[in-house]
């Protein structure tokens, strides 16, 4: 082959790749805003069957392909632990399928989870990881502008008046085309991508800051305490670790006040009062009442504590049992032990200890900041694997697939990087 026809045959190659990589972050964006998103009014306890179904389905059905175009590069990927812990995830939630409440919904969303771990596999093995990070950073900020728009022309679909224990209103909170704290939960994840995307490549504090900004006033405005408690617990745990002796004076200033504030006579219950919402200190003894689901939650596991209840199906046991509008427990591992059992959630708490023991051990930015948002967030709120994958289903997956040896670049090492295409790539998810 000539030089010429040699080179003409690299740059198709370049072509098709580029176009691949682009291919599949606008398949992720996508997945995204259309999974997270909801575009109609509908009862809690209903199992739609619309056009918005069909088309979350057929993004999946889309991803699902990519991978299996790219299906050598992605089980690469796949087998490595801790990425392979959700192999062993969803082959036992395959079993739990014919006992499943509702078999169709369960398989249905099995091939949804299926396909969103072969996806995330495949970006990994072939995206550059700065890449990723800036799409999923731009498909929630065009998520976010389209909740405040949503929010003044058909505020309905993000349920403003969200109906806590006592069924009384709560006033003005944002949420567009999706619950408040499910929108304040993407500020909070956003937040942590631009911190990934300043430590890890230096991005400019002139794109950093304002748009920082925006996701900052966006999570205040969804009025999300969950949210907000993901951001400050995510930022103590990165600090701690940096330097220890943080966690000493942290620990130390706390006794302190309330040294202090028992000698002074502080009231704590009017105090802590503050900030709850209605209800006073039950609110918040409850957590909004999510105990009470909790209580309701251990009552289907011990119905079937080895198998569960089936993949994707704890909406049927919690729809008409709660006393307001709930779809699942509130917790994560609560959810899946009603799911699929507690084998389920023993494979599932490999995962959190994988990455937790990576975060300490062997610091890479994304997948810390990742591991510590979600273990905040997995407490308190929807569950981390859900019938339709959704942003942290995919940041999740993308996490535990993230390479080894990409522990953040620093600026010695781009600087080193710039005379040394290898070591680049070396640091790059986009290499397997």
């Amino acid at each position: 082959m000539s030089s010429v026809a040699l080179t003409r045959s690299l740059a198709r190659t370049q072509v098709c790749s580029s176009l691949g990589n682009q291919v599949g972050l606008a398949l992720m964006s996508a997945l995204i805003l259309f999974n997270d998103a909801t575009f109609r009014v509908a009862d809690p306890d209903e199992v739609s069957r619309d056009w918005q179904t069909a088309l979350r389905l057929g993004l999946c059905g889309l991803c699902g392909g990519y991978a299996i175009l790219n299906l050598p590069q992605a089980l690469r990927v796949l087998v490595r632990f801790p990425m392979a812990w959700l192999i062993l995830f969803a082959s036992w939630a395959a079993v739990t399928l014919p006992i499943a409440e509702s078999p169709t919904y369960a398989a249905a969303a099995w091939l949804a989870l299926v396909s969103s771990m072969l996806f995330a596999a495949a970006l990994v093995a072939r995206v550059p990881g700065e890449s990723i990070v800036k799409a999923l950073l731009a498909t929630m900020l065009v998520f976010a502008i389209v909740c405040w728009i949503a929010q003044f022309t058909y505020p309905e679909l993000g349920q403003p008046d969200y109906l806590a224990p006592g069924q009384q209103q709560i006033g003005w909170r944002l949420g567009g085309v999706t619950h408040p704290n499910g929108l304040g939960a993407h500020c909070a994840l956003a937040l942590g991508l631009l911190f990934v995307g300043r430590r890890t490549w230096q991005w400019s504090l002139n794109s950093v800051v304002p748009t920082a900004a925006f996701f900052g006033i966006t999570l205040l405005c969804t009025g999300s305490r969950t949210s907000c408690l993901m951001l400050l617990v995510g930022g103590a745990l990165l600090a701690v670790r940096r330097n220890a002796g943080l966690l000493t004076l942290a620990m130390a200033a706390l006794s302190t006040m309330v040294f202090l504030g028992e000698a002074v006579g502080v009231d704590w219950s009017r105090l802590s009062s503050v900030f709850a919402r209605e209800n006073g200190l039950r609110e918040l003894t409850t957590l909004t009442g999510r105990t009470d689901l909790w209580q309701m939650a251990w009552k289907f596991i011990s119905e079937s504590p080895f198998y569960g209840h089936g993949y994707g199906c704890s909406r049927f046991l919690f729809i008409g049992s709660a006393d307001f509008p709930a779809t699942h427990p509130h917790n994560q591992f609560l959810d899946t032990a009603i799911e699929i059992g507690l084998v389920g959630v023993t494979i599932e708490a490999a995962m959190f200890v994988a990455l937790a023991r990576r975060f300490w051990v062997r610091p890479s930015t994304f997948p810390d900041v990742v591991f510590a948002l979600v273990a905040v967030m997995g407490l308190f709120e929807v569950p981390l694997f859900s019938p339709l994958p959704e942003v942290f289903t995919l940041s999740w997956m993308l996490a535990l697939a993230w390479p080894r040896d990409d522990i953040g670049l620093s600026r010695n090492v781009r600087t080193r990087s710039l005379y040394n295409p290898e070591s680049n790539l070396q640091n790059s998810p986009g290499v397997a």
